[in-house]
């Protein structure tokens, strides 16, 4: 044999050295087969099943197969086998018993997905999630009961578990708490411009923005939202100009009427305005929309 040749039979070896004698006969003697390759296999292609040093002595009277299994499992005695086999009856009667729970496949009818998430502890109705509750102990009476039906409706089809249903919802509801939070805060700031800019003046603008709403037949919940859109500047100031404009007995464009001012709002509204310095020079230097006002407001406070 050329050395070329023994280095590639097996590179890095020496192709002087001795080679090595058969295997001694042992506890394999009897029972392992010739003509072993260098693959790990026998003649008629089963897997060896490992040195006499491998396999401990009480299973060396196995078979070929279960000596290979036991030196593979690495079982150094009957006791851990037997506690092998008590776990595996254990993980049986489970899935028996129904305890196990079992991942659909991919395209396996709806049916059997859903059932998959009811054992996962989805409810079988939306409105089983109680995110109702949820949200009036987080938002109070802020909670939009429409958007939370149809938050349950989604998780519901979607196959959600109440667990983490739960999580998720209470997470979002806590990042709009934050979020009214901050914009309360800033109509507050908003505010606290208005009547430092104002001054002593900032009560009865105040009080002349909500006629406005009064004659235009607003109710608080959309002035609210008026405040919302355009900010509490924004709404102040168009609200005082309705005030402007239903003052002098002109309607605004789609306006059909409103309601009429009681005799307190009148008697409130002339003393602001007599507080109002801008509205007194007007006043007094007889400013026709001051005097017409005023009049009416005498009309009604006093007939």
């Amino acid at each position: 044999m050329s050395d070329d040749l023994a280095k590639a039979l097996a590179p890095g070896g020496d192709p002087a050295a001795p080679v090595p004698s058969p295997e001694p006969a042992g506890a394999f003697a009897d029972t392992a087969p010739q003509g072993r390759g260098t693959d790990g296999t026998v003649d008629d292609g089963a897997p060896a099943a490992g040195t006499a040093a491998d396999v401990p002595e009480w299973a060396a009277g196995l078979p070929d197969d279960l000596r290979a299994w036991v030196v593979k499992a690495g079982h150094k005695d009957v006791a851990a086998i037997v506690k092998g086999y008590r776990e595996l009856e254990r993980k049986l009667g489970e899935l028996g018993s129904g305890a196990a729970v079992r991942v659909p496949r991919d395209d396996a009818p709806a049916e059997e997905w859903q059932a998959f998430w009811r054992r996962l502890g989805a409810p079988e109705k939306p409105d089983e999630y109680g995110l109702d509750k949820l949200a009036a102990e987080v938002l109070g009476e802020g909670a939009d009961a429409a958007f939370l039906s149809a938050v349950q409706q989604a998780m519901a089809e979607a196959g959600v578990p109440k667990r983490q249903a739960e999580v998720l919802a209470r997470r979002y509801l806590e990042l709009e708490r934050a979020a009214l939070e901050e914009a309360e805060r800033e109509q507050q700031r908003e505010t606290e411009e208005l009547r430092t800019e104002l001054g002593e003046r900032f009560d009865a603008e105040l009080t002349r923005a909500l006629d406005g709403a009064r004659r235009a037949g607003l109710e608080a919940e959309q002035v609210a939202a008026l405040r919302a859109v355009l900010g509490v500047r924004g709404a102040f100031t168009l609200l005082r100009r309705l005030a402007d404009a239903l003052g002098e007995d002109r309607l605004p464009a789609g306006a059909t009427g409103a309601p009429p001012m009681s005799k307190e709002a009148a008697a409130q509204r002339i003393e602001q305005l007599k507080k109002d310095p801008q509205w007194a020079r007007r006043f007094a230097e007889g400013d026709p929309e001051a005097l017409g006002e005023y009049r009416k407001l005498v009309e009604i406070a006093y007939g």
